[in-house]
């Protein structure tokens, strides 16, 4: 597979004209294009689960911070601190 990154037109149709894109045959053209689909895909995955991760840790981050707003009794903030944590990994 080749390594294009969009830039200005000039430099899209150079890369095009060097990566011997105008040479490719039909079935190589579609090769090429799903090569770049599966890329993609892989791509999208991985985003996701990292969105999912940090969408995670941004909960359990804005529980504790609720429950240190408060710190009245430092005994109790700690171990519902810990009750959070434990409770949040149990989901993961």
């Amino acid at each position: 597979m080749h390594n294009i990154e969009m830039g200005s037109p000039r430099e899209v149709e150079a890369l095009l004209k060097d990566g011997n894109f105008l040479d490719l045959d039909l079935q190589a053209l579609r090769r090429e294009h799903a090569e770049l689909i599966a890329f993609n895909t892989v791509i999208d995955r991985q985003l996701k689960a990292e969105k999912k991760n940090a969408d995670l840790y941004r909960r359990k981050v804005s529980i504790i911070a609720d429950l240190l707003r408060d710190p009245s009794n430092p005994d109790m903030t700690l171990k519902a601190i810990q009750t959070v944590i434990e409770r949040i990994w149990e989901h993961d």
